[in-house]
């Protein structure tokens, strides 16, 4: 066993001993040995000493006292601490019997041709051969600056994936011997042939690869690379090795390492056989970026080129959707990706029909859709989207049969071509079960949202209604409705989608006239957070009289939006035999599917007249 440990860890133990000691090139010599002599030795700094790599010690009195040991057996020995666990010790890599040298003459031809390295990079790097009676292995030597091997690495030539270390053995750095006096930057690549190439690109000096896959960083990594003030990683060109570049710097330190960023080839080695050059890999490293922490950035312009990119002409402003309501759409002014909609009112005030509205509104500019229904049969949500989709009531109330039937001339072949209709448009519903009431937790959800997002490329959603979702427990209920509600924000920012959430109002008092108090977001059952996490939020309110036409009047008020909509209210007639809603100043409102530019509006995909709107 040999003792892997820093200079420092040797220092602090001779000092703990109150021995003199001075310090050679490879060694610290002390007064005399603490074991078995005085300090009024006859030869001073002769007798003792410690080596700096290895952190070995032996007394060289063999007569008198010839011990040897570490710097834990020292420490043990002398009460030094009380953790001797916090310095590791290493095996010695075992003796290798390599291949007879016409073999590895052989070997260093067809490494060249096959991998592009030369011979005399391979040499450099003591890269040689070994045959067993399970075939031939790579055999790469992990030495460091004195030449010591630390550890080897086996890899079968014909089989990358039959690969083992030495056991026991010291995990650092590949290349260590190639580290200069004195270095203040490094270069680290995620394989031994990365090495090598860079190596033989001309980089002769503070060229290393991790050991062990990119993921891998141990305390022996650290303290090599501790006097580094710039570490560029040049690691794969794909998103394992991004990922690798990214969770290293973390741990080497985020504000001295910087990303290489290799274009057009998978590795440096890749790059070596293309033809990459010397001062391709300096131009690589002059455009290396910073990595960014996983939580905090400064990257302001990259932002910026975001936000102009969001407004151009076809960014995401351009690609927004919009309910079709004239009136609606000039409060709201699009939905995009990410937001959540919530829709609120009393019991009673159409809130969910104004969400299946506005969903088929945005269904018809041929988008998929989906609804979530928790508290309906699917067979009555099927009913009122035929009645809003077909502007037809399907079924309606005989008063001779006391029930509802099938209207007059419509027959079940023609109820049936239309939900064919249905099922090859863009509509979509969850297939509850009866064990879902207050079962459908915010990780099912998103399970299923992200199945109909990757199967059905489904991209708005309605959840009818939010306090059906399980929360799980009664112990503050409060609590863990906030906690739902930030996870169904989430869902629809990680996913890109957009999420219209009915909620229900608390029970609200009246005024001194009877009626009830109008609906707001403080009103919102279970946790106000439900509006402060929405993008928007619509109210619905039920009107006294009607319209010419005998249709009922409600009243729509947009009161939050996060980004370019305007508060104010919108008037609708809604007809309950069809259960549809219809802005109240026109009979049949238009369909419209975008807007455009910062000016003059622009409007197209369904033929209408862009003068109709304001």
């Amino acid at each position: 066993m040999y003792q892997m440990t820093t200079v420092q860890d040797i220092i602090d133990s001779i000092n703990e001993v109150r021995v003199d000691w001075k310090e050679s090139d490879n060694r610290f010599k002390l007064h005399h040995c603490p074991f078995c002599e005085t300090d009024g030795t006859k030869e001073p700094f002769k007798n003792f000493s410690f080596d700096k790599e290895t952190g070995q010690y032996r007394c060289f009195r063999e007569n008198n006292c010839g011990v040897t040991g570490n710097v834990i057996t020292f420490r043990k020995h002398f009460g030094i601490g009380d953790n001797y666990n916090d310095i590791k010790v290493y095996s010695r890599p075992k003796p290798v019997r390599y291949a007879p040298k016409s073999d590895v003459d052989v070997f260093y031809d067809w490494y060249e041709k096959e991998r592009g390295i030369s011979k005399d990079v391979l040499l450099s790097f003591n890269v040689s051969l070994m045959k067993n009676s399970r075939g031939k292995y790579i055999v790469y030597e992990y030495k460091n600056k004195d030449g010591l091997v630390f550890n080897r690495k086996y890899r079968n030539a014909a089989n990358k994936k039959d690969m083992w270390t030495e056991k026991d053995c010291e995990r650092d750095f590949y290349g260590k011997h190639t580290l200069a006096n004195g270095f203040k930057e490094v270069y680290i690549c995620e394989g031994e042939d990365d090495a090598h190439a860079l190596y033989q690109l001309g980089f002769k000096h503070n060229v290393l690869s991790v050991p062990f896959g990119a993921g891998n960083y141990t305390r022996s990594m650290d303290m090599t690379i501790a006097q580094a003030e710039t570490i560029y990683l040049i690691f794969d060109n794909d998103d394992a090795g991004l990922k690798g570049a990214e969770t290293f710097a973390r741990k080497a330190g985020i504000d001295r390492c910087k990303v290489v960023k290799l274009i057009g080839v998978k590795d440096i080695r890749e790059g070596l056989i293309k033809g990459l050059t010397k001062e391709d890999v300096f131009n690589l490293l002059m455009f290396s970026e910073p990595v960014e922490h996983e939580h905090i950035t400064s990257s302001f312009v990259d932002i910026g080129r975001d936000l102009i990119e969001y407004y151009s002409d076809n960014g995401g402003a351009s690609q927004l959707t919009y309910t079709g309501y004239k009136e609606l759409d000039n409060l709201v002014r699009g939905f995009g990706g990410g937001d959540l909609v919530v829709i609120t009112g009393n019991t009673g005030s159409s809130k969910t029909t104004l969400g299946y509205n506005i969903l088929n509104r945005i269904e018809q500019q041929r988008k998929n859709v989906m609804a979530f229904s928790f508290e309906n049969q699917q067979r009555q949500v099927v009913r009122k989207i035929l009645d809003i989709v077909t502007g037809e009531a399907y079924f309606v109330w005989s008063e001779s049969k006391g029930r509802t039937v099938l209207s007059s001339g419509v027959t079940s072949d023609f109820v049936l071509a239309q939900c064919d209709r249905l099922q090859r448009g863009g509509w979509h519903l969850y297939r509850r079960k009866k064990s879902d009431r207050g079962d459908m937790t915010s990780e099912r959800l998103r399970d299923i949202i992200s199945d109909a997002v990757r199967f059905y490329n489904t991209e708005y959603f309605l959840i009818d209604h939010f306090h059906y979702l399980g929360i799980g427990g009664s112990d503050n209920v409060t609590m863990r409705y906030e906690k739902l509600v930030r996870d169904i924000k989430m869902i629809a920012l990680e996913f890109n989608v957009v999420i219209f959430l009915v909620a229900h109002q608390s029970k609200v008092g009246q005024d001194r006239d009877g009626k009830q108090y109008a609906a707001g977001i403080d009103k919102i059952k279970g946790t106000s957070s439900i509006g402060q996490e929405a993008d928007h939020v619509f109210t619905v309110e039920i009107m006294e009289g009607e319209t010419e036409d005998g249709k009922g009047v409600s009243k729509v008020k947009y009161i939050k939006s996060r980004e370019e909509g305007k508060k104010g209210e919108v008037f609708f007639s809604v007809d309950t035999n069809y259960n549809r809603f219809s802005e109240a100043y026109k009979e049949n409102p238009v369909v419209h599917t975008e807007i455009v530019g910062t000016g003059e509006k622009i409007y197209g995909g369904f033929g209408f007249d862009p003068s109709d709107f304001k």
